[in-house]
């Protein structure tokens, strides 16, 4: 019992972190979001390679929840899926703390996975309104430019802009 004692408490240290990690991404999301807002671009792309890191952590961190998961139950041995509800279910001890904290981490991953879907949102409406607006100017060009031809003659064809930023 000593043992997954251990396990419990090894568990809850790397269940803690991903809370952590959890919470610093919401933070960085947010972050994300307001410098989008802002148009501040050399910002947000610091905060796009601290994003970088912070997905490596998360993913070394949950591999070691699984770890940990494994070392607790013999459920792995017989092919059934190790989660921390198994864990609750299992061991009656600690479970409360287990359950709580398990919840929290469901909250939080809910939570970056919502302010995720936000930026990507956001970012693809204002590409779409940047191409929109790339356009509009392309279009206000061609309309006030004229074109000759060699012979001196005016062009009435099209500008040979007009391929920029159209759609395929």
């Amino acid at each position: 019992m000593t043992k997954n004692k251990e396990h419990l408490t090894k568990l809850n240290a790397v269940v803690d972190e991903l809370i952590e990690i959890n919470t610093a991404m919401e933070h960085l999301y947010q972050k994300q979001i307001d410098m989008v807002i802002r148009q501040e671009v050399d910002l947000l792309g610091s905060l796009t390679e601290e994003q970088i890191k912070s997905n490596e952590r998360l993913k070394k961190l949950s591999d070691k929840l699984g770890n940990s998961l494994k070392q607790l139950t013999d459920d792995s041995e017989n092919g059934d899926p190790v989660t921390l509800q198994t864990v609750v279910q299992n061991f009656s001890t600690d479970s409360t703390k287990l359950k709580d904290a398990r919840e929290n981490l469901i909250n939080k991953v809910e939570s970056v996975a919502r302010l995720r879907k936000q930026l990507t949102d956001l970012l693809e409406f204002a590409h779409q309104q940047t191409g929109q607006f790339l356009h509009m100017i392309q279009e206000l060009g061609n309309a006030h430019s004229v074109h000759y031809r060699k012979d001196g003659a005016m062009d009435t064809g099209g500008a040979s802009s007009v391929a920029i930023n159209q759609k395929a």
